[in-house]
């Protein structure tokens, strides 16, 4: 998961920032993490913290690259609807629940087009941090950010969330 999720963005970017760097012109790099990367969710630690180190990569690369036109931003994205739960590979407690995780992603996820979006919105207003739904997204993320310990509830909410099918 370390390697897919965060080198994966890591070697992207050593590709293609020095391409973008001798072409002098503003650039932006739009790096799909999660909201996973932003506010902790039981069951899920290694995936909560490759995309919580995609998250750190965004802001630290950002602060760096600004001053040299390129833009960093990531993409938060929360359940969206897609095959991803179905498909994806789920071991201990999530395996056992994967059926009523992929139909909860199926009912109450957001559309994919939603996540095209918020990349466009990101290179159009260069937002750094764009979470995937906006409004859903926020009160947890702002919780987090202000308490984590207080955050717990919710980080422990995913459980009762994904197990409704």
């Amino acid at each position: 998961m370390i390697g897919v999720n965060l080198l994966g963005v890591a070697y992207g970017i050593q590709a293609f920032v020095p391409r973008m760097l001798t072409q002098g012109r503003p650039a932006s790099i739009v790096n799909t993490a999660s909201l996973a990367g932003l506010v902790p969710s039981a069951l899920m630690a290694p995936y909560c913290a490759s995309k919580y180190g995609v998250v750190g990569m965004t802001e630290a690369l950002n602060a760096e690259l600004s001053g040299q036109g390129i833009h960093v931003s990531a993409v938060c994205p929360g359940v969206i609807n897609t095959a991803i739960a179905r498909t994806g590979i789920m071991r201990g407690r999530m395996e056992t629940i994967q059926g009523q995780v992929t139909a909860t992603y199926a009912r109450r996820g957001t559309p994919p087009e939603a996540v095209a979006e918020a990349v466009l919105r990101a290179i159009r207003t260069r937002k750094m941090i764009i979470t995937v739904p906006r409004k859903e997204a926020l009160p947890g993320v702002l919780l987090h950010r202000i308490s984590p310990r207080l955050a717990q509830p919710i980080a422990r909410y995913f459980v009762k969330y994904a197990s409704r099918g």
